[in-house]
């Protein structure tokens, strides 16, 4: 089982303190206690303030309302060895927590709106092309899929925040069921990968998606996909990279870590895989059991 300290430290920030021969990290900036019904009315899409008040009902109460302030301080990591993906294998599809793997394992969350490209960015980390199901048709995602990494830790796929054409009101029900118990009592998650397309401008619906994990205190970094195509009349890339920083900015202290990343072209490869080692070196630090 994955210790909480991560959770903490990830959202918190880290100070790091020694302590006989091993070096601990200690909490140095509490974040504020969940405040989603706050901001829940500013959220613009029906979909993300429905998930917004089920994760909230989930977590349990919430305190007394205040002005969102989020703290997202990042000090420095372990240095992000056993980054190499040696194998990479799918293990289970769930469509609720029960059906999950054991917690044996941490696990990394990928999620996004749907046609963000989830699979490509998993397929392009493992160097596996055949590993997640790539579907001309966006939204196609409507279970938890566990891939396990290296037989020691999962790459988890979830579904997005925006559906096939096939999905009725049912099965979204369903999604805002199993997605937001996952995120609020998967015990092993250690982070959330909240994907957003570097090749459009920022979208309202991915900065209500990075604000509700913040408040709900699961941790997170931000990883661009599409950062080598431009869409014809619009700005690069970077500007859009740079806008949706400046977006997060305006309620946070500091960014969460931030990649940009081409399933096309391999880029921002090798700097996730050393973010994600570095977070499982520091669980272990804690000690965690996994690597």
């Amino acid at each position: 089982m994955v210790s909480t300290a991560v959770h903490a430290r990830q959202m918190s920030g880290l100070e790091a303190s020694t302590s006989g021969r091993c070096a601990s990290y200690v909490i140095s900036h509490p974040i504020r206690p969940p405040v989603v019904k706050q901001w829940q009315q500013h959220v613009s899409s029906p979909q993300l303030r429905t998930f917004c008040a089920a994760a909230a009902a989930a977590k349990g109460p919430s305190a007394p309302q205040r002005q969102i302030h989020i703290q997202h301080q990042r000090t420095d990591l372990p240095s992000g060895d056993f980054s190499r993906v040696k194998k990479s294998i799918f293990v289970s599809s769930s469509v609720d927590l029960k059906g999950c793997p054991p917690r044996d394992y941490p696990e990394f969350a990928v999620i996004g709106r749907s046609n963000v490209g989830k699979s490509s960015l998993i397929n392009m980390l493992t160097q596996n092309s055949k590993l997640a199901k790539v579907s001309k048709e966006p939204g196609m995602t409507k279970t938890i899929n566990h891939f396990l990494i290296n037989d020691s830790w999962y790459l988890v796929d979830l579904p997005g925040y925006g559906y096939a054409k096939t999905a009725g009101k049912s099965s979204r029900a369903s999604w805002l069921d199993f997605t937001k118990e996952y995120f609020a009592k998967r015990e092993a998650l250690v982070c959330v990968l909240l994907l957003v397309d570097g090749s459009i401008p920022a979208q309202q619906v991915d900065l209500d998606c990075a604000n509700w994990l913040a408040e709900a205190q699961v941790p997170f970094g931000v990883v661009f996909t599409k950062c080598d195509a431009r869409k014809k009349g619009g700005p690069t890339p970077a500007a859009n990279v740079k806008a949706f920083k400046a977006e997060l900015l305006k309620d946070y202290e500091q960014l969460p870590a931030c990649f940009e990343t081409s399933a096309q072209l391999g880029q921002g490869r090798v700097e996730v895989l050393q973010y994600l080692a570095s977070l499982r070196q520091l669980e272990a630090a804690e000690g965690g059991e996994f690597l």
